[in-house]
């Protein structure tokens, strides 16, 4: 319990970031979100801008890697690398869709470079990869947990539950792409991100299902400080899991995960409805490794073969 608190501390006083606010009652958000039962609730017609191409990083003839940007519910300006799959340099169409979040600290280049993202678009998919705020190019300095605390108490968006919508709303760039089959987008991340990824899914009903690798909930409570219980309670993923069903649960853990225990993830997942599988990698690290590449986009290709709307 020790080891979850202190993570927990670590996690999100280092991570998030200070930026505008929006209390639930402003008309610029009116609509768009809530917090009931303890937990976040949105609305499925949230605003949609469209995106800014930034540049191209690559454009192959079975590849178009551009970087890009887009305007979260507080009109903070994500970043994002979009990975369009090609055919003799021109983009496939109906293709499949992911969105992806790297761990804590990692940003959207090394969610490309460290194969996860490119394990995807090596499948068929049309991805797009987060830049968590205050990582890489999203802006963000950083905020203390006491300040998310106290924000979250007045009934205002927190960085953690804001990172929610930005999740959201690169689910909505892929939606909205004339290439991508709206109706075959899954959700997917890796550690911290992993645990947005399960929460998006769970807010958005469009997704097909959650692929979440080397995660866990918190799986903890402060009854000596209601207000952080509170806060935890509505970004934990443990809470959201259950909700995502009939839609498809996948995880991917190691036994040896040296950051996130394999007991941890497996807690996590029983709180999943089925459909759902538990599948153990061999990784010695904490995250993707070589040995799971294949096995990413197969499993993704048969959720969506599955599940898909």
């Amino acid at each position: 319990m020790k080891t979850k608190i202190l993570f927990a501390l670590f996690l999100f006083s280092s991570l998030l970031f200070s930026g505008c606010l929006f209390d639930n009652s402003s008309s610029s958000s009116v609509n768009y979100w809530s917090y009931s039962n303890g937990l976040i609730q949105v609305s499925s017609n949230r605003p949609y801008n469209g995106y800014k191409l930034i540049s191209i990083e690559s454009n192959t003839s079975s590849l178009l890697l551009e970087n890009i940007t887009y305007s979260s519910i507080d009109s903070v300006n994500v970043s994002a690398l979009l990975a369009i799959p090609q055919q003799n340099g021109i983009p496939l169409q109906n293709t499949n869709g992911a969105v992806f979040m790297p761990g804590a600290s990692v940003n959207k280049e090394g969610g490309w470079n460290n194969a996860t993202g490119q394990a995807l678009e090596k499948s068929g998919f049309t991805v797009i990869i987060i830049d968590a705020r205050g990582v890489g190019d999203t802006p963000g300095p950083i905020e203390p947990l006491q300040n998310e605390v106290a924000d979250f108490s007045s009934g205002n968006l927190s960085q953690s539950h804001l990172q929610i919508f930005d999740y959201l709303g690169a689910f909505d760039v892929l939606s909205h792409l004339s290439t991508v089959n709206s109706s075959r987008i899954i959700m997917s991340g890796e550690s911290n991100g992993a645990r947005f990824a399960i929460i998006a899914c769970a807010l958005a009903p469009r997704a097909v299902g959650v692929l979440a690798i080397s995660t866990a909930g918190f799986g903890m409570s402060f009854n000596s400080n209601p207000q952080l219980s509170s806060f935890f309670y509505s970004i934990d993923p443990d809470n959201y899991v259950g909700l995502i069903s009939p839609r498809p649960v996948i995880f991917m853990h190691s036994k040896v995960d040296p950051e996130i225990p394999y007991q941890d993830a497996l807690t996590t997942y029983s709180y999943a409805n089925s459909p759902k599988q538990f599948i153990t990698i061999n990784c010695s690290n904490h995250g993707f490794c070589e040995n799971i590449s294949g096995l990413v986009g197969l499993v993704s290709n048969q959720m969506i073969a599955n599940y898909s709307h």
